[in-house]
């Protein structure tokens, strides 16, 4: 399918769903999550589509919809396996304890193990903040400016404020893994210094994805998945051999 007609394709797709996923899209159209990005780029500069965390919304939708309409949507992409990988690395909190959040969807399912725990969690995603309801957690929001496309704080203050706290556990996000280069990837440049940081600040590092994201690159490599204490990720139907610091979830 050539850019024209994945185009009106995606068009057509908002039109019916009015937000769509770039990954569940990629997958559809059989190509690679960097096309899509492309594609709503284009789109987006020609005023066709609004450019959300995770996905693309309707212009009409994104400005006139009630936020929490867009905010069900886009954080329930893929929720069961995100919920699953979740639950597991959630176990390796204990109460006391300092926790960084990534930006990213695959973060919020997280906050609902970690939010009514004694601990103490930082976080510049605003997704978890919008999902925090009385939390029984310390919640501490790096400010900074907002990149509304991703739903996060960026910039230098948002960096000068993350470098003052040391962790003893941080979950990160990303857009791909390479098994053969042991390479994590993200599509948020915005975002490349902030996991930096925190994988500079803290014990133990641990990283979150799902199986549809294995052997997948994305647009940035912002660290070795040998970094990681572990990889947790959702069971790989394809039976890929898989490093030992992974960890599988059924």
């Amino acid at each position: 399918m050539i850019a024209s007609e994945r185009a009106m394709f995606i068009i057509n797709q908002l039109n019916n769903r009015g937000i769509i996923g770039l990954t569940t899209l990629a997958k559809e159209l059989n190509v690679s999550d960097t096309t899509i990005r492309r594609d709503f780029e284009k789109l987006e500069n020609e005023g066709k589509l609004k450019r959300v965390q995770g996905g693309a919304a309707r212009v009409c939708d994104c400005e006139q919809a009630p936020y929490s309409t867009w905010f069900n949507e886009i954080v329930t992409m893929n929720d069961a396996e995100k919920g699953m990988v979740a639950r597991h690395a959630a176990q390796v909190v204990k109460d006391g304890e300092c926790v960084f959040l990534d930006a990213g969807t695959s973060m919020v399912p997280l906050i609902d193990y970690l939010a009514n725990r004694k601990v103490k969690i930082v976080t510049y995603n605003e997704l978890i903040v919008r999902k925090l309801i009385n939390p029984i957690a310390e919640i501490y929001i790096i400010g900074g400016q907002f990149a509304s496309n991703h739903s996060m704080s960026i910039g230098p203050i948002a960096q000068e404020m993350l470098d003052q706290f040391y962790f003893d556990h941080i979950f990160l996000s990303c857009s791909g893994v390479d098994l053969e280069n042991s390479v994590a990837y993200t599509n948020e440049m915005e975002s490349v210094i902030m996991k930096r940081i925190a994988l500079k600040n803290t014990n133990h590092r641990y990283l979150l994805a799902d199986a549809d994201k294995l052997n997948k690159r994305g647009f940035y490599q912002y660290t070795s998945t040998e970094n990681f204490d572990a990889v947790f990720c959702t069971q790989d139907k394809l039976n890929r051999q898989i490093p030992d610091n992974f960890v599988m979830v059924l």
